[in-house]
This record gives structure tokens, C-alpha cells and sequence, in this order.
């Protein structure tokens, strides 16, 4: 047993506001299954309810040094339960969205307009803005840095002997995975060179509609933003001794995004 262990919550709080690391872990370990609990209990969510534990600790510590706490269980799961209303608030205001955004001209990027704040890098942090249709390029110069689940990109073409052999050749894109569908059925994934995906068996003659969803990461979604982070690493020290809230073109952000449109080709 090492000492925090032994320690008083009014005893780790005095540490945390200190900037002791070990007290934070402390704590942490302390509470974390408790908060996730009283999470999943009013959100009927796990990974909600994570992603707000998450959120309450990292709350604590950012205002470390202003903290005077006497009961930290009591705090915590009061923190948790606001953050879980929040939540339920953005959930409805998501819904609104959807209720009000029927242009099917919208219909190739309607899940990040749904699911994501449209925004721009101001002095510290971002400001919410105005929705747009997003265009070719990468979707953190075009409103949405910190987005990181799915952009579809749709066209259609004629095909006017379906025995030969079609392929998606992607241009220059960014992203984990590109997944296509071919006439709404899944037809594989586009992961490196070449960057082609056969889709002969899924093509027929006429009018055929093609979908390729490009997919970022969560690493735009949940950091780290700070201390210039190397590829692939994460610890808590990623997040430690960050001031001020810096602004938002200065946050380590990877592109995502297809940057040049993709092409049908048919064997000869």
C-alpha cells in the first residue's frame, strides 16, 4: 500500500491543488467504477457513460487549483449527474437538427451534421458556427477539427455492360479506412496502395449509385490536443500543466477527408 492510499480525501484534494499527479491517480482509482455506475445509470449508455467519467476527471483536474472540496464523492457524482444532463441537452438539440436539415442535397454528409459541432479556432479553444456543406479537402479546414467518425462521399454513373470489370480508385485521401458501397450493399474496404476495391459483382446496367465513406479516428475527438504529442503515444502527462486554454489552430489535430474525387474504372 503506498501512502496515497492511506491518505483522506480532504488530504488528496490539498495534494491535487499542489499539481500532484499521484493524489489525481488516486482519486481516480478511488471513484472512477463508482462515477461510471451512476453514469450508466442515467444515461442507459456505456459508452456515454465513460466518455463523461472521462470528462468529469479531466474537469478535476484542469481546476485543480481551484478546488476546496470536503466531501469528493458527493462532488464527483454531482459532476457526473450535470454532465449526463448535458448530455440528454445535446442529444435534443441534435434531434432539432435532424428534424429541420431534410435537403436531400444534404444526404452524403448528414451524420456529421447530426453528430458534430460545426466550428472555428478562435483565441482559446473553437466557437461554434454555422453548419455548411462540407466539399473535397480535409474536414478540419472546413468546420469540423475535432470530428472523427464518417464523411460519405456519393456519385453515380451509367454502366452500360455490366459483365466487365468496374473498381474505386480513390485519389489522395486521409483517414483510417474507406468503406464503399456499391447500390446501397456493402461492397469492401479501401485501407492502403492502391487504394483500389473491385466492385464488378455489385454493378448493374443502368443508373448505378456509388458511396465511399471515408473514417478519421477518435484521436481528433479526445486528444491529446497539447504538448506536441508523438504518434500513437498517450499518457497522462499529455495533458498536464496546460495553463490556458490555447487556441484552436494550435491544437495537434491529424487531417482527415477524401482531398481528390474518386474514379469508376472499367477494365478494357
Amino acid at each position: 500500500m503506498n501512502r496515497y492510499q492511506e491518505q483522506t480525501d480532504v488530504e488528496l484534494i490539498a495534494s491535487l491543488r499542489g499539481g500532484d499527479n499521484h493524489a489525481f491517480a488516486e482519486i481516480y482509482h478511488r471513484y472512477w467504477k463508482k462515477l461510471l455506475a451512476i453514469a450508466y445509470h442515467h444515461s442507459k449508455d456505456k459508452i456515454i457513460g465513460e466518455e463523461i467519467v472521462q470528462e468529469v476527471f479531466i474537469g478535476l483536474w484542469n481546476r485543480r487549483n481551484e478546488l476546496y472540496i470536503d466531501h469528493v464523492s458527493a462532488y464527483l457524482a454531482t459532476a457526473v449527474k450535470l454532465s449526463v444532463f448535458k448530455q440528454y441537452v445535446r442529444q435534443k438539440r441534435r434531434n432539432e437538427i435532424k428534424e429541420q436539415t431534410a435537403d436531400p442535397l444534404l444526404t452524403s454528409w448528414d451524420e456529421e451534421k447530426i453528430y458534430s459541432r460545426f466550428l472555428e479556432a478562435v483565441t482559446q479553444g473553437w466557437s461554434i458556427v454555422k453548419p455548411q456543406p462540407l466539399q473535397l479537402g480535409d474536414w478540419n479546414k472546413q468546420g469540423l477539427p475535432l470530428y472523427g467518425n464518417g464523411v460519405t462521399y456519393t456519385k453515380t454513373f451509367i454502366a452500360g455492360t455490366p459483365a466487365k470489370s468496374y473498381a474505386v480508385e480513390l485519389g489522395k485521401w486521409k483517414g483510417t479506412v474507406a468503406a464503399v458501397k456499391v447500390n446501397d450493399l456493402f461492397a469492401g474496404v479501401i485501407t492502403a496502395e492502391p487504394n483500389t476495391l473491385a466492385i464488378g459483382e455489385f454493378v448493374r446496367k443502368g443508373t448505378n449509385k456509388i458511396e465511399v465513406t471515408v473514417i478519421g479516428s477518435l484521436k481528433n475527438v479526445l486528444g491529446p490536443f497539447y504538448n506536441k504529442p508523438a504518434p500513437g503515444l498517450v499518457d497522462p502527462g499529455k495533458w498536464y500543466n496546460i495553463k490556458t486554454q490555447p487556441p484552436g489552430n494550435e491544437y495537434d489535430l491529424y487531417e482527415y477527408g477524401l482531398t481528390d474525387d474518386y474514379e469508376i474504372k472499367v477494365a478494357q
